[in-house]
């Protein structure tokens, strides 16, 4: 049976396939079943807090806040799309020409500390990281003042 296509259509602020953001976990239970792991992550000296459930077998991670909501979701599934197109072997000059067709403009890269770099789509809410210029995944999730 063939894998379904994780795809991000014109609601690309708030869902991922069926996985929508604000979920709360009995829903994502519903949709997906268990997450093959459960990490906690709180980091010192920082406000951040999540939930983070792994579901390695649809190359998932669902970040939850303290409330059990679903803020945040990360994947490198391998026939993730954006506007119609498969995104796995692109570039990041490539996803900025592809953001650029689609209407959005506001870009920032910055090389992370452990060694990624990231493109930001920063009115899309979405982040792309990249290990030596190949797309590793994808994040996108709710701003802070949602």
């Amino acid at each position: 049976r063939r894998q379904r296509q994780m795809c991000i259509r014109d609601r690309i602020k708030d869902s991922l396939g069926d996985i929508r953001l604000s979920m709360n976990e009995n829903e994502v239970i519903e949709l997906l079943g268990n997450p093959s792991e459960v990490e906690v992550l709180e980091e010192e000296g920082d406000e951040f807090y999540a939930i983070i459930w792994y579901y390695d077998d649809k190359n998932l991670s669902l970040f939850f806040n303290e409330d059990m909501d679903l803020f945040c979701i990360e994947s490198d599934h391998q026939d993730l799309e954006l506007f119609g197109k498969k995104i796995h072997k692109m570039k990041a000059e490539d996803l900025i020409a592809l953001f650029k067709e689609n209407g959005y403009s506001d870009f920032d890269r910055e090389e992370e500390s452990w060694g990624e770099m990231r493109l930001s789509v920063e009115n899309a809410e979405i982040d792309f990281y990249f290990n030596n210029n190949e797309l590793i995944s994808v994040n996108f999730g709710l701003s802070e003042s949602a």
